[in-house]
């Protein structure tokens, strides 16, 4: 028998970005050619939704698999203040064996 299941739930995202190369600076003219790395860290809370089947092997054993799409998006600050939102929202795709014991 396939078990169908739906769930929503919410959680703290936690990121790192980080872009490395060569960047122009266009302030002051003349503009300039400079090699660097910038990072920002953070976190940022975030809800999700999902929906799976879950098909039985045996008493203990069943297969699975499940979607899932979240949404989460946090402004950026350290090396990238002011240049808007990142967004950490996207949709998955899980699938595998349980076991319960």
């Amino acid at each position: 028998m396939v078990r169908p299941y739906v769930g929503a739930g919410g959680g703290l995202y936690s990121y790192s970005f980080e872009e490395s190369g060569d960047f122009i600076d266009f302030n002051p003219p003349p503009e300039e050619i400079f090699t660097g790395t910038f990072i920002a860290e953070g976190e940022t809370f975030g809800y999700y939704l999902l929906a799976g089947l879950e098909v039985p092997v045996s008493r203990n054993v069943a297969l699975f698999a499940e979607g899932r799409w979240q949404r989460a998006e946090d402004e950026l600050g350290d090396d990238f203040e002011g240049f808007g939102d990142l967004d950490l929202s996207g949709r998955d795709i899980s699938a595998g064996l349980t076991w319960r014991f």
